[in-house]
């Protein structure tokens, strides 16, 4: 067999259609680009995730149209497969896009590429089935298999560059509503079930520090209501280490960069969807802190207070023994 005739096999395509947008959405009113992803739609994204990754149906090209409910969508799902979003490729031509626009993508593929996942619209997706499954589209139509949040697996035993009207065959059509309600822990073929995906029980956090008067002093920032004290913490993002994923959160709550450390000072459990989450805690001296216009929640409070304050401002007392911890390594200049 030669080198270019091994990668031509079966070909699969994950047509995903995007959930349903919040009712209420003020900001995206009047604006299908723009609207909100529902928590719904959210859940059910996650579920599909969750599905592929259970029938070894992990794409390697990811794609997604420009609709913010496309891209959430997208993003619930690839994070529930374990996978992180960094390869998530958005383009605004697949928004309501002809099957036209589909092929010249699709044709374009490395052929190595076995899997690909595109999530988009009702309009764009039905006009695909119905090119590519002229004999089926019209039932797909009439059956409503691609409503919201639902999958559509295609497969063809040919080249990408090969892709024409007719060429797949429908393998299977999921619908989330026929999915489990819960989310199995620790991973796709765990047997415990859980409120939501394995990811979301795997946090990171960091302790935000600075030296003033050779003295240090402990940034505190409030929750998103605003009720209570904290730091920076966050679901560890899949594809990212707890220490990344707990910078990536340091920057988006607290507006803050700089060193984080490569040892966590400890890590506390606490409950949440009813379950335990397990965070694991960072040291980070903080290098540059953002401009209200460039911190991205800016609806939170922060603040720089000392070691004996911080402690008694926090609400969870569980890092109440990393914070002793900090002060006991932090090397005063």
């Amino acid at each position: 067999m030669t080198a270019k005739s091994s990668k031509v096999g079966k070909k699969t395509i994950l047509l995903l259609r995007q959930g349903k947008a919040e009712k209420d959405d003020q900001h995206g009113k009047g604006s299908p680009l723009t609207r909100a992803l529902s928590d719904d739609g959210k859940r059910n994204a996650q579920r599909m995730g969750v599905w592929l990754a259970a029938h070894d149906l992990a794409p390697e090209e990811m794609l997604s149209s420009s609709a913010e409910c496309a891209i959430v969508s997208a993003e619930k799902c690839i994070k529930s497969m374990g996978i992180g979003v960094q390869d998530l490729r958005i383009d605004h031509r697949l928004y309501q896009a002809d099957p036209k626009r589909f092929i010249k993508l699709l044709s374009s593929l490395p052929e190595e590429t076995r899997c690909v996942l595109i999530v988009g619209d009702k309009t764009g997706l039905e006009s695909l089935l119905h090119h590519l499954l002229p004999n089926e589209g019209n039932q797909c139509a009439e059956n409503r298999l691609l409503k919201a949040s639902s999958l559509a697996v295609l497969t063809w035993n040919a080249s990408w560059s090969a892709l024409h009207e007719g060429a797949a065959r429908l393998d299977q059509c999921v619908h989330a509503a026929s999915l489990p309600k819960q989310f199995p822990y620790p991973d796709a073929g765990g047997d415990e079930r859980r409120d939501r995906p394995a990811y979301y029980y795997r946090q990171s956090a960091v302790v935000p520090y600075r030296m003033k008067h050779k003295r240090i002093e402990i940034l505190l920032i409030t929750s998103s209501s605003n009720k209570h004290w904290g730091v920076p913490k966050g679901i560890q993002e899949p594809g990212m280490s707890a220490r990344d994923s707990a910078a990536k959160e340091a920057l988006e709550e607290a507006g803050i960069e700089g060193l984080v450390g490569h040892n966590p000072l400890g890590c506390y459990a606490y409950e949440k969807w009813g379950s335990a989450c397990q965070v694991e805690i960072f040291p980070m001296r903080v290098g540059h802190v953002a401009n209200k216009k460039q911190w991205q929640e800016s609806h939170r409070q922060r603040q720089w207070y000392s070691v004996k304050k911080a402690r008694a401002l926090l609400h969870q007392q569980a890092l109440l023994p990393m914070i002793d911890t900090l002060v006991k390594t932090v090397v005063v200049k």
